[in-house]
């Protein structure tokens, strides 16, 4: 007796997979992944890299700060683990995101998701960072840094209240440390 095949859908699983399966008869119904309505939502979309923070001040670079929230230029680190937010869709301090593809005809709500490179740049002491979305708990850290070291990584975040990230400094002693942000791409919702 041959058994069926099953497959199990789980929502919110992200894979990559392909199952192969024996031909069929000719005449047999043949399911095809193509087009269904289960499968959007959940894909990558890479985009040209764009910077959409940037903490440092500098006079000969009239477009810097990027997006920087008071007090403008570099962010504080300590024990205390001060925090500070992003707006990572839509508009924040003047400054609209030109990254997200409304020419398209995309919208925040079809962004679950968003690839970021955070970098920090010149930490005063030693310490580490977390991003999280804004208005939830704060998760775990992104990156590790040395006093001097300028350290980058790539990481996915998801947008928080009012489209926002919320990143936290944690450094081994008071200092203080610059921070830019570019992203990369982002992951679709369900709905689009």
């Amino acid at each position: 007796m041959k058994h069926p095949l099953r497959l199990l859908f789980v929502a919110g699983l992200v894979s990559v997979s392909s199952v192969i399966l024996p031909g069929a008869p000719a005449g047999a119904p043949v399911a095809s992944a193509a087009g269904c309505s289960y499968c959007a939502g959940g894909e990558y979309h890479p985009i040209t890299p764009v910077r959409i923070f940037d903490s440092r001040t500098l006079e000969a670079v009239p477009e810097l700060p990027i997006n920087d929230v008071a007090p403008l230029g570099a962010k504080p680190l300590g024990t205390n683990d001060p925090t500070f937010n992003v707006q990572l869709l839509g508009m924040g301090d003047g400054f609209e995101n030109p990254w997200v593809p409304t020419d398209e005809g995309i919208n925040e709500a079809d962004i679950l998701a968003v690839a970021v490179s955070i970098t920090v740049i010149s930490p005063t002491v030693r310490g580490y960072m977390g991003a999280y979305p804004a208005g939830s708990t704060s998760g775990t850290s992104v990156l590790n840094f040395g006093a001097g070291q300028t350290v980058a990584n790539l990481t996915i975040v998801r947008p928080g209240t009012g489209g926002e990230l919320t990143l936290w400094m944690h450094g081994d002693a008071a200092g203080s440390a610059d921070v830019a942000i570019d992203v990369y791409g982002w992951i679709s919702t369900s709905g689009y």
